[in-house]
């Protein structure tokens, strides 16, 4: 048994409807709105209490791993292993008071926008055939999160 990625996601309180659009050669979905922050981190706190929860119950075959020792040793054990991975950093405010918070849970992987807009980057609208470079990238907090990441 080994595991992978496993993605935390906030999706949109408030879903629109009517965003898709087929175009003659593919389609596109508009971005979607940015999120209230706070509705953000409430989402993503329940994500991971229902997975301490599901650990608690899982008899040691669920480890929640940090390290590549860590993969290693539940690999070892046969124990089905969990990188966390943030999908959009809506969670996380401008301080990076919340990156701090979220590592010390496990986090280990984040993607800093999703499609849609946030404090840190412009949003990749799902369109096809298109190239995912569009939009101005990285906000000046964006790659402030980046560093932090990368530290």
């Amino acid at each position: 048994m080994v595991g992978g990625l496993f993605a935390m996601y906030a999706k949109a309180e408030h879903p629109r409807q009517g965003d898709f659009t087929r175009t003659a050669d593919g389609y596109e979905v508009r971005l979607a709105e940015p999120l209230d922050a706070a509705y953000a981190r409430r989402t993503i706190d329940a994500q991971l209490s229902g997975l301490d929860a599901m650990m608690a119950r899982a008899d040691g075959k669920i480890r929640r791993v940090t390290t590549v020792d860590e993969i290693e040793a539940a690999r070892r054990d046969a124990v089905f292993s969990i990188v966390l991975h943030l999908e959009g950093a809506e969670a996380i405010d401008a301080d990076l008071d919340g990156l701090a918070r979220l590592y010390s849970r496990g986090l280990r992987s984040l993607g800093p926008v999703w499609s849609r807009p946030n404090i840190f980057g412009h949003g990749v609208p799902f369109a096809y055939p298109r190239s995912p470079d569009t939009g101005p990238g990285l906000t000046d907090a964006g790659k402030a999160l980046v560093k932090a990441c990368n530290e």
